[in-house]
C-alpha cells in the first residue's frame, strides 16, 4: 500500500521503483540494473559522470542478502514513529557536487536512515551531526537533513559510503564490500576536485584505501 512522502505529500510505493516521481531519484524505469559483481565492475567503468553512476547504484540488485533486507525493512520494518511514510527501500548514491574538493566515505546507509529517504546520511542521528557540521562550516544550505526533496545542498563537498545498501545489523560481509567497491572507485575518479577524503570508521577507510 501506498504511503505519503513526509515532504511532498505523494504517494509512493516501498521500495520505491525507479522513474516513478521519489524526489531527487536519479534513475529511470530504463537504467541499467547490476545483478553480479561482473555487472557493477562493468556498470560503474562505463559511467561517463556522476549522474549516470548515481542511477546506477541506485538500482544496483548485485547482492541478494542485501536486496532482500534493504527491501524487507521498507516494507515490514519500518520503526514505529516512521511507520505512516513510503520507504526508499533502494541501494543509495551519494550526495553534493561533481565539482567537491571533501568527500566523505561512511561504511552504509541506515535501515531506517537514508533506506527510509533515500539521501545518504539523511534521517538517522549520525546524519543529523554531520549535515549541522556541514553548514557551519559553509558546505551545507541548511543545518538539517531530513527527507529528499526538503532543499537541502552541499556545495564544495559530497557524502557517500563503502556500501550503498542498508545490512543486517550494520555488518556488510566483505564479499559485499567487495561487490560494492567499484561504485566508489569510479566515483572517485569522476571527481578530480576532491582534495580531502574523510573516512568515519574502519570500513569507510579501509574501503577508500583500496580504491585510491
Amino acid at each position: 500500500m501506498a504511503d505519503p512522502h513526509p515532504i511532498t505529500g505523494a504517494f509512493f510505493d516501498s521500495p520505491v521503483p525507479p522513474g516513478t516521481g521519489w524526489p531527487d531519484d536519479p534513475a529511470t524505469a530504463a537504467t541499467p540494473v547490476a545483478r553480479s559483481a561482473a555487472d557493477v565492475a562493468r556498470l560503474a567503468g562505463a559511467s561517463s559522470d556522476l549522474s549516470a553512476l548515481d542511477a546506477r547504484v541506485t538500482v544496483c540488485r548485485a547482492c541478494d542478502r542485501l536486496v532482500a533486507w534493504r527491501e524487507e525493512v521498507a516494507r515490514t520494518g519500518r520503526r514505529a514513529s516512521f511507520a505512516h511514510e513510503p520507504y526508499w527501500g533502494r541501494a543509495v548514491a551519494s550526495v553534493g557536487s561533481a565539482d567537491a574538493r571533501i568527500y566523505v566515505v561512511g561504511l552504509a546507509p541506515a535501515a531506517n536512515g537514508a533506506n527510509r529517504t533515500g539521501r545518504m546520511f539523511t534521517g538517522d542521528r549520525s546524519g543529523d551531526w554531520l549535515w549541522a557540521a556541514f553548514h557551519r562550516a559553509g558546505l551545507a544550505t541548511s543545518p538539517t537533513s531530513t527527507a529528499a526533496g526538503d532543499g537541502q545542498q552541499l556545495t564544495g563537498a559530497r557524502m557517500g559510503a563503502a556500501v550503498r545498501c542498508a545490512p543486517p545489523a550494520n555488518k556488510p560481509t566483505t564479499v559485499e564490500r567487495a561487490t560494492c567497491a567499484p561504485w566508489l572507485a569510479r566515483e572517485i575518479a569522476l571527481m578530480p576536485e576532491i582534495r580531502v577524503l574523510l573516512a568515519l570508521g574502519g570500513i569507510g577507510w579501509g574501503a577508500v584505501l583500496r580504491v585510491t
